[in-house]
């Protein structure tokens, strides 16, 4: 990277992030394209999910193998990538065309671009 590459961090999955399934080497793809939340992380950019459709715990899930997901404008989000990583927002907007996503951090009150990839949605279970 050049001085104006940030780096980002290796490891972008977090509790209670809702991630999306995208290998369909999980059981010969019965879980490709499902949503689960991550309940737990492991050693080696690895996790713990739910599956939510059937409540089914997987276990050493590979980050590669997930994407993060946007919820809808007005949903709950946790920046999963970049200098704001772990703050919590809502969506204020977004251009799924561009891979944009317009957030309201709560630390700040202010209005934040971040690509679809910084960001995932969140579930305050604490």
């Amino acid at each position: 990277p050049t001085a104006s590459t940030p780096v980002l961090p290796t490891h972008w999955v977090t509790v209670d992030t809702r991630v999306k399934i995208c290998t369909k080497r999980l059981e010969n793809g019965r879980y490709y394209c499902k949503y689960a939340w991550v309940v737990d992380l492991m050693p080696h950019n690895r996790c713990v999910l739910r599956v939510e459709d059937t409540g089914t715990l997987l276990e050493g899930i590979d980050e590669y193998d997930l994407e993060t997901v946007v919820p809808t404008v007005s949903g709950l989000i946790k920046v999963v990538r970049g200098d704001k990583r772990g703050e919590l927002g809502t969506v204020y907007d977004k251009d799924a065309g561009k891979g944009v996503v317009y957030v309201q951090l709560e630390d700040d009150m202010e209005i934040h671009k971040m690509t679809y990839d910084d960001v995932s949605q969140f579930r305050d279970s604490g």
